[in-house]
């Protein structure tokens, strides 16, 4: 379209409804899409992981189902995915592991289930993790912990630390 540079779009608190535009896949350019707080339903359309630059995902407090689309753990820059408050369901994809700039993930309030997968791990710059009122089971990793030296526990006492809230 005739908006192939547009880097920001910030269209939270209306009341817009109906599915997330496919189209919103193909431009390019996007640093920060924000359609939180809208009636919006439907599944998260996998082509939004085409969007390359886009470091803020902002789609919380819709009515989005179905799964997260494997094509996220595309999002190579991206620094914060917010999709709480929604009916998301599925596991959590393990392609997240490839987010290595992700530093804050939230998931909150949402159906997924099954087991979080190892490599959320991988996140290196995680700083925040909500993952409560979801239907998770099975073990924590031992890669969200990653308990290989005495360093963490000073780590863990400054204000950089990791949040993770799995409740």
């Amino acid at each position: 379209g005739n908006l192939a540079k547009l880097r920001f779009l910030y269209l939270h608190n209306n009341e817009l409804n109906g599915p997330i535009p496919v189209e919103l896949g193909s431009m390019e350019s996007m640093y920060a899409l924000s359609l939180s707080n809208n009636p919006l339903g439907g599944s998260l359309p996998s082509e939004l992981g085409n969007l390359t630059d886009l470091e803020h995902l902002y789609l919380y407090q819709n009515q989005l189902d179905g799964p997260i689309p494997e094509s996220f753990g595309n999002l190579s820059i991206l620094k914060t995915l917010i999709l709480a408050n929604n009916q998301l369901s599925g596991s959590i994809p393990a392609s997240l592991g490839n987010l290595e700039m992700l530093q804050t993930l939230n998931l909150f309030d949402n159906r997924l289930s099954g087991a979080i997968p190892a490599e959320v791990g991988d996140m290196s710059a995680l700083q925040v993790m909500d993952l409560e009122s979801n239907q998770l089971v099975g073990a924590i990793p031992l890669s969200l912990l990653d308990l290989r030296s005495e360093e963490h526990t000073s780590e863990l006492q400054s204000p950089d630390h990791l949040v993770c809230r799995l409740l």
